[in-house]
């Protein structure tokens, strides 16, 4: 895609800052318009405004994405991620737009390790139900009406710039602060993305569509809690006591761990930060 005109929907946010400062250096040849979350996706208002930009690609990466929030206020990740996907595939339709859409893992417990892309499907969470169900409303908009489609599943992601309430920001910040690291549970192991690497493959998925496709981003490997906290205190060259509640929470997974190949073969991505480097980098900024 040469000369593409890309607009980016949150363009503001942790992913969205750094996708556009990437994106403004490895594709200069694109014009980049940038929507904030000023821009209200879940109002129908917006469909005229995006068709007035005439974009050929537009990138979601917008939405309510905290996992505890959406089980105090599921209304909201309800109705912005699936209202929000139907205006901007709307749009899509009338200008003959392609989408980018950062989704999450939808899987749910997994039957097989490592997940591919055909995995069952079994939400297990407000805010993974609904980011697989705007997956199923680009979908039917691929096959309805021929909009090209990257679904971009980005497993766990972390990096500079994180909400603090999220995991790896909680350790880094204990271990900076406190006198000792206190966790809910050690146990759950996830497979991490470094921010960095996950606005690499965005950009790799504004060159390639083909209808509908559905990717995993994700490192190819898990990390449970007690491994990040011993990743920690490797890098940063001493120990501190580990509490933990012993907490389980409701609906929790216990391993996730992704198949990457088809992202690897269709799109040419593969991450190159390895985890214990991306840790390292944070806890010496």
């Amino acid at each position: 895609m040469s000369n593409s005109k890309i607009l980016i929907i949150g363009a503001t946010g942790f992913i969205g800052k750094k996708l556009v400062d990437k994106m403004a250096v490895d594709l200069p040849q694109h014009q980049l318009v940038c929507w904030s979350g000023a821009h209200d996706i879940s109002s129908a208002a917006v469909i005229g405004k995006i068709v007035a930009e005439k974009p050929e690609i537009i990138i979601m990466a917008a939405g309510k994405s905290y996992v505890p929030e959406s089980w105090v206020n599921p209304w909201e990740f309800y109705h912005i991620n699936t209202t929000g996907t139907i205006n901007v595939a709307e749009a899509a339709r009338i200008c003959k737009a392609r989408i980018i859409f950062l989704s999450t893992f939808v899987y749910g417990e997994p039957y097989r390790l490592p997940i591919k892309e055909t995995n069952a499907v079994r939400p297990f969470n407000p805010y993974a139900s609904s980011k697989f169900a705007a997956e199923q409303i680009l979908k039917d908009f691929s096959r309805h009406f021929g909009v090209d489609v990257n679904i971009l599943r980005v497993f766990n992601v972390y990096g500079k710039g994180q909400r603090p309430e999220f995991l790896i920001p909680t350790l880094i910040q204990q271990y900076h602060t406190s006198d000792v690291i206190r966790v809910k549970d050690l146990n759950p192991k996830r497979d991490y993305v470094h921010v960095d690497d996950l606005i690499d493959a965005l950009i790799a998925s504004t060159q390639h569509f083909n209808g509908f496709q559905v990717y995993n981003v994700a490192g190819g490997e898990s990390f449970s809690v007690s491994d990040i906290i011993q990743i920690l205190f490797k890098a940063g060259g001493r120990e501190l006591p580990v509490e933990s509640e012993g907490v389980v929470r409701a609906n929790e997974v216990n391993d996730t761990v992704a198949d990457i190949s088809k992202i690897k073969k269709d799109l040419n991505w593969s991450p190159k930060i390895k985890f214990e480097q991306g840790i390292a980098g944070l806890l010496a900024e």
